[in-house]
């Protein structure tokens, strides 16, 4: 699903109906230490009891009727060596993947592998891998999909309005052409080169940007670190 339309909402209410059909524990793997607590906050707010196993805190191996959470929200490299080990093979009866297009990475897939029984969900808003590893070989199926021309026909996303900016002073001549994901487009280390050496062809883009945001707040996405920081000088 699209960046934006709910997707760890939508996991959470899969979640409650697991657990309300005694389907047993849940392990919502995040790739990221930033995502844990906010996914643990979005699964609590829907009634989901929730431990973290990251860093210094340890989530109740073995609940019961006296301890022990609906899920246990965990970063990915937290799960691993000696800490997977503790857990019983059978300690989950649902893994949620955040990010799924991580799925195949090693680490992920020795967690998949130790809770074999459990049923698996991944969601993301990424379905193509940069290596073109093919997803298929932890899921199967694909349960749903929600583009963005669904999240805006809904509602749920603000309608794209796309404006070209022509900056004749940029030359691209020089930029190589890579094969991606989803298809062939210009190396992004290539554009940022050519965006910090030359002061005049990132003013070209600033001034233009300028004019168009009309003093809103704007979100500016750019090829390479280091041409973030020319844009932020040079604007």
């Amino acid at each position: 699903a699209a960046t934006g339309t709910g997707k760890t909402r939508c996991a959470g209410e899969i979640l409650v109906r697991r657990k309300a059909a005694g389907r047993g524990r849940a392990l919502a793997l995040c790739p990221r230490i930033a995502l844990v607590d906010q996914a643990a906050q979005a699964f609590e707010r829907l009634g989901l009891t929730c431990e973290i196993e990251q860093g210094d805190r340890r989530a109740s191996g073995y609940p019961s009727l006296m301890g022990g959470s609906d899920v246990v929200v965990a970063c990915v490299d937290s799960m691993l060596g000696r800490r997977l080990e503790r857990w019983p093979a059978e300690a989950f009866g649902t893994v949620w993947l955040d990010e799924a297009h991580h799925a195949v990475s090693p680490g992920q897939r020795a967690i998949l592998d130790r809770f074999t029984s459990a049923k698996i969900l991944g969601v993301t808003a990424t379905q193509d891998r940069g290596d073109e590893v093919a997803l298929g070989h932890v899921f199967p199926h694909l349960a749903y999909e929600y583009g963005i021309s669904d999240g805006i026909r809904d509602g749920v996303l603000c309608p794209i309005i796309s404006r070209a900016i022509d900056c004749p002073s940029i030359d691209l001549s020089t930029v190589k052409v890579t094969t991606q994901a989803h298809g062939r487009d210009l190396s992004a280390e290539g554009l940022g080169a050519v965006l910090t050496k030359s002061e005049e062809a990132m003013l070209a883009i600033c001034v233009k940007v300028h004019e168009l945001a009309a003093g809103r707040q704007t979100l500016a996405f750019t090829p390479t670190v280091a041409s973030a920081h020319e844009y932020r000088r040079v604007m």
